[in-house]
């Protein structure tokens, strides 16, 4: 009888859906993208406080009008590319929203874009990036560190000078302290299960922002 059959018993599937969650592709994609958000959203937040504060302030000579569609130009061009990645890495396909520009002059297609609800909606994306991807990046590493850390202690625990590692030290006490080999199996073990509660909270992380981007992006 092989794994997958074992598995497949009474009881045994579902213990194995929890299970191989770690092991799946786009827990991994998805992992990148929560760790990338904030990146992307500190770029795109410089270029919108850049680029909307110079346009307003030099609106009196007439430059900043040309300034602000560069800007709006520019996180159009940005929500196109999020589309694209969130496709990509979380599976999630969103639609280009967007009003079909009419002939006829520059000015009026300029109108149609500055009128198109879905291009605010692109803002107020690029706006809300930035605390998600704050909250996905912390919560993100500071499950996988902890996971993957106490996974792999079989390995490293006798590397510090003193041969042991504290963890969760206050200065007079060490909850966790790993400084013999069955302790860290114990604690390769519980690596083990915060691994698939991460892989799980991944997935949670990545549908709730995958419907935030869908609702404003689509």
């Amino acid at each position: 009888m092989t794994v997958e059959q074992a598995a497949s018993g009474p009881g045994g599937g579902t213990a194995w859906r929890v299970l191989r969650e770690p092991f799946r592709p786009r827990i991994w994609a998805a992992t990148i993208y929560l760790l990338a958000s904030m990146f992307v959203a500190l770029c795109w937040h410089t270029v919108l406080a850049v680029g909307l504060s110079v346009g307003v302030a030099t609106l009196i000579i007439w430059v900043g009008v040309f300034v602000l569609a560069l800007t709006v130009l520019a996180w159009r061009a940005g929500a196109w590319l999020e589309r694209r990645w969130i496709r990509a890495m979380l599976g999630v396909h969103i639609p280009d929203p967007y009003r079909p520009l009419p002939p006829g002059s520059l000015w009026q297609r300029a109108r149609v874009v500055a009128g198109d609800p879905a291009t605010w909606k692109d803002l107020a994306y690029f706006v809300l990036l930035l605390p998600l991807g704050l909250a996905w990046f912390v919560i993100t590493t500071t499950l996988w560190a902890f996971g993957l850390g106490f996974l792999t202690a079989p390995f490293w625990y006798w590397v510090p000078p003193r041969g042991e590692v504290s963890l969760f030290n206050n200065g007079d006490t060490a909850w966790v302290v790993i400084d013999s080999l069955p302790d860290a199996l114990a604690a390769a073990v519980v690596g083990a299960a915060l691994c698939v509660a991460a892989a799980w909270a991944v997935r949670g992380m990545a549908a709730v922002h995958g419907g935030i981007a869908l609702a404003l992006l689509g």
